[in-house]
């Protein structure tokens, strides 16, 4: 970036402090290493960069012909912390769509750590659901849960790249961006569970399906997970008339009976638990109930019994 960039940047006083005046300076720079060095050294002091750096940091994240001050400048926003960066948030839905990957992840990391405040940036931010590089997926992923409501419009990309994106970590974030939905997000999470317990599927395809359903269901809050898991009251209530039509006609299995008609009579609660390994083990108790069949598994069975007691 030469002269003629810096001249976009508008001045600002730093009278009184001859080290925050001094880092400006080297900000606006004509040379791309010393403007390197002083965004760098912001970035990496381990502490919140004041935000009266950020309109120049913002126009070196968009405007820098340098890859690397772009990078060390959208570092150095994010280390201003979310009140900071939402200052800049502009410069960030920009920085989204740079040509280099490192600048887009800490653009979509900054916005992932601004919560609701991110709103704006949406539409940028599911765009990046599909970016080449995996890790600005799910820092993009990442921001769109903590968005909630406002991601709505982009449920449907989430609910597939929560299925059919290559990386666990990128499945996962969506899953959970879903969960943070809440009802609104409650057809998806049907679908997802008419599909796993009803549908002929390869032991890769179940296998996501299940994690994307476990994930959906975890937020930490618990009236979210009740909205998210509305959507599999119709399945819950056909598992439950399946037990008690297949153990009122069979008496010859009556410990693994009375443990399916436990587990059947706590699965509205077991689905939204907190603890991962009940909702899994939950599911896969819905899957087989929904199919007819009574057949649990000793952790599933163990598991349901402890939450009976």
């Amino acid at each position: 970036m030469g002269a003629h960039q810096t001249g976009g940047m508008s001045s600002s006083s730093h009278a009184g402090c001859p080290r925050q005046a001094a880092i400006d300076a080297d900000l606006r720079s004509t040379d791309a290493w010393v403007r390197y060095q002083a965004a760098q050294s912001l970035a990496a002091s381990g502490k919140v960069v004041d935000f009266s750096h950020g309109e120049l940091l913002g126009f070196l994240m968009q405007n820098d012909a340098s890859r690397l001050v772009r990078n060390e400048a959208a570092k150095a926003v994010r280390a201003m912390g979310p009140e900071g960066s939402h200052t800049c948030i502009d410069a960030l839905r920009t920085a989204l769509s740079d040509s280099e990957m490192l600048v887009r992840r800490e653009a979509a990391k900054a916005l992932s750590e601004m919560g609701p405040a991110a709103a704006p940036c949406a539409d940028a931010l599911a765009e990046r659901l599909t970016d080449d590089f995996w890790p600005v997926r799910v820092s993009a992923a990442k921001a769109l849960m903590e968005i909630q409501s406002a991601s709505f419009p982009y449920v449907d990309r989430l609910a597939m790249s929560a299925l059919e994106d290559d990386e666990i970590a990128v499945r996962d974030a969506c899953a959970k961006a879903l969960g943070a939905m809440g009802e609104m997000a409650a057809p998806q999470i049907e679908a997802m569970a008419r599909k796993l317990v009803k549908s002929r599927l390869s032991q890769l395809e179940a296998q996501r399906l299940e994690n994307a359903l476990v994930f959906a269901l975890e937020d930490p809050v618990m009236e979210v997970r009740k909205a998210a898991g509305k959507g599999l009251h119709d399945l819950i209530q056909q598992a439950k008339t399946n037990v008690s039509r297949i153990c009122s006609t069979k008496a010859d299995r009556a410990g693994e009976e009375a443990a399916a008609r436990l587990i059947a009579a706590h699965l509205d609660e077991a689905l939204i638990d907190e603890d991962w390994l009940i909702r899994r083990d939950s599911l896969r108790s819905l899957w087989a109930y929904v199919q007819g069949r009574i057949t649990l598994s000793d952790e599933a069975a163990e598991l349901l019994a402890l939450r009976g007691t």
